[in-house]
C-alpha cells in the first residue's frame, strides 16, 4: 500500500504541475490542488481501505486539543513575529519596506485560521492515517 501512495501522488502532483506551468487558465487552480494531493491521495485511500470508520478516526484526530489555547497562540504569534523580524531586516538592509501583496488583513488572517487544522492534518495522517499502509 506505501508503493500505491506514493506513486499515486507522484503521478497525480507531477501531472497538475505542469498542467500549472503549461496551461495559464487553470495555473493556480492546478498548483493548489498539486499542493495538496498527498493528503487528498492519503484521505481516498484511507477511506478505501477503512471505509467511514477509518475515515472518522482519522478526522477526529484532526481537531484533537492536545495542548492548551496558550500554545496555539504562541504559534501564531511565533509565525508573525519571524515575518516582522524578516520585513525588519529588509527595511534595514535596503531602506524599504517589503512587498507583501495586495490581500487584505482580513483574508491573511482567515487564511491562517483556515491552515492550522489542514497542516495540523497532514501531519497527523502521516502517523495516525498510516495504518492502511500496512
Amino acid at each position: 500500500m506505501t508503493f500505491r501512495f506514493f506513486s499515486l501522488t507522484f503521478v497525480i502532483s507531477w501531472a497538475l504541475f505542469v498542467a500549472a506551468a503549461t496551461l495559464p487558465s487553470a495555473g493556480n487552480f492546478a498548483f493548489l490542488l498539486a499542493i495538496f494531493t498527498p493528503a487528498l491521495v492519503a484521505i481516498w485511500l484511507t477511506g478505501t481501505a477503512g471505509g467511514t470508520a477509518g475515515l472518522q478516526a482519522l478526522f477526529a484526530r484532526i481537531f484533537e486539543w492536545r495542548v492548551g489555547v496558550q500554545w496555539y497562540i504562541f504559534a501564531v504569534g511565533y509565525m508573525a513575529a519571524i515575518r516582522l523580524a524578516a520585513a525588519l531586516v529588509h527595511r534595514v538592509a535596503t531602506g524599504a519596506w517589503p512587498q507583501f501583496g495586495h490581500e487584505s488583513l482580513y483574508f491573511l488572517a482567515a487564511t491562517i485560521v483556515l491552515s492550522m487544522p489542514v497542516q495540523a492534518g497532514a501531519k497527523k495522517s502521516a502517523g495516525a492515517g498510516t495504518h492502511f499502509l500496512d
